[in-house]
C-alpha cells in the first residue's frame, strides 16, 4: 500500500518535473490484470488472479528505437483452499524495468519487445488447507511467510499517440522468479502516459 501511495504521489508531482527534464521522460498510470503461479514449500496452490486499477510507468527514451519501461505496483489477492492445495492470503510489492527495442512491422503497427529485470517483495498469510468438510486441515493453518525475489521480466507493447499530450498503450509482461521461493506472474495492462 505504501508503495502505491508512493507512485501515486510522485505521479502527481512530476508533471512539473517533467516539464523543466527534457522530453526523453514520460510517466503515468497502468490499470492492470495479474494471473500469479504460487510456489510453496509445503505444497500445490491454485492460480491467483488479482486486478489492480492503479500501478506507475514510468519511460525514458533512449534513442529512436529504444526504451527502458518501469512499471511499479502493489497487489493483493487471494487463493481458494481445498484438501490438496493451499489457500492464502497473497500482498506482493514489485518493481521492474526492461529495455524494449521497437520493431517497425509496419507504418502503423510498431511493437516494442522487452527483457529485464524486477524486484517483489512477497507476504504469504493465513496459509492453511481444509478438509473434504469445509474445516481446517491437521497441522493448518500453517506459518505466515514472506519472500523476496529478484525477476526475470519479459513484455511486449504498442503505443500509440492520443495527442500532443498523451500517449495510450497496451501493455504484456511475463515475470519469472530467478530467486527465492515466490510468485510468476503474466500481466495484461492498459497504460497513458504523459
Amino acid at each position: 500500500m505504501r508503495l502505491c501511495v508512493a507512485v501515486l504521489f510522485s505521479i502527481l508531482l512530476l508533471p512539473s518535473f517533467a516539464q523543466a527534464a527534457d522530453k526523453n521522460m514520460r510517466f503515468g498510470l497502468m490499470p492492470i490484470v495479474s494471473r500469479y503461479d504460487i510456489n510453496d514449500p509445503i505444497g500445490p496452490t491454485q492460480s491467483g488472479s488479482d486486478v489492480t486499477p492503479l500501478s506507475g510507468v514510468l519511460i525514458f527514451d533512449a534513442g529512436r528505437d529504444g526504451r527502458v519501461f518501469v512499471h511499479a505496483y502493489s497487489t493483493d489477492f487471494q487463493v481458494t483452499a481445498s484438501t490438496t492445495d493451499i489457500g492464502q492470503k497473497v500482498k506482493q510489492n514489485g518493481l521492474n524495468a526492461s529495455y524494449q527495442t521497437m520493431f517497425r512491422l509496419t507504418r502503423s503497427i510498431k511493437p516494442w519487445f522487452g527483457l529485464g529485470l524486477g524486484y517483489a517483495s512477497e507476504r504469504y498469510q493465513e496459509r492453511h488447507r481444509i478438509t473434504s468438510g469445509g474445516f481446517l486441515a491437521p497441522g493448518s493453518p500453517y506459518a505466515s511467510r514472506s519472500v523476496e525475489n529478484i525477476t526475470a521480466v519479459i513484455n511486449a507493447s504498442h503505443e500509440w499517440q492520443y495527442n500532443r499530450n498523451f500517449d495510450i498503450g497496451l501493455h504484456l509482461q511475463y515475470e519469472q522468479p530467478i530467486s527465492g521461493d515466490g510468485a510468476s506472474a503474466a500481466r495484461l495492462g492498459f497504460y497513458v502516459v504523459y
